[in-house]
């Protein structure tokens, strides 16, 4: 594993950490406002509402929130998938703000969490899943990277290892045509 895959999952691990610390910690209230018991899922809906009406103030904190329900859902529950759907949103937020490079950069972040637990949960498809969001930013180093992680989460199993033999060739195709 190269130092700058080393240094992108300690990265993502931090940010995952650092980020569902403050959700978690929330006002420091012992009382949680109603505001607290906000899903992730909820604030995602909020994203979108807040696209749809090109409410780009509305938006960026909303999708800030999402973010950080979503890291701190990943701690509480290992789960994967909240991480991928931020990604996409933080993606679709800066593109619509006229910041495309910095809502990839943004989700490549929580896509290397996302990554990380998948990894944790011993999720292919999770695995998978992430490797797809990190083909499509046209990030090949970490892309291989998952695919690594997911031959050794499939072990010798030959169908589940033909699965991820027909995803490595799909996305070697996507990060080339990138």
């Amino acid at each position: 594993m190269s130092n700058r895959v080393r240094v992108l999952i300690a990265l993502a691990a931090a940010v995952t950490i650092a980020t569902a610390g403050a959700a978690l910690q929330g006002s420091g209230s012992a009382t949680p406002t109603a505001e607290s018991r906000v899903t992730w899922e909820q604030r995602m809906e909020r994203v979108e509402a807040a696209l749809a009406s090109h409410d780009l103030r509305t938006v960026h904190d909303a999708v800030r929130e999402a973010v950080r329900d979503a890291h701190a859902t990943s701690l509480r529950t290992h789960a994967w998938a909240p991480l991928l759907q931020a990604g996409d949103a933080q993606q679709r937020v800066e593109q619509a703000s006229g910041s495309a490079a910095l809502g990839k950069e943004r989700a490549r972040v929580t896509y290397l969490a996302a990554l990380f637990h998948a990894r944790e949960a011993r999720s292919v498809d999770g695995v998978l899943q992430a490797a797809t969001a990190l083909a499509n930013l046209g990030d090949a180093e970490m892309v291989q990277h998952a695919l690594v992680v997911a031959r050794e989460l499939v072990g010798r199993d030959p169908s589940a290892r033909e699965r991820v033999d027909r995803a490595a060739t799909e996305l070697r195709v996507r990060v080339a045509v990138r």
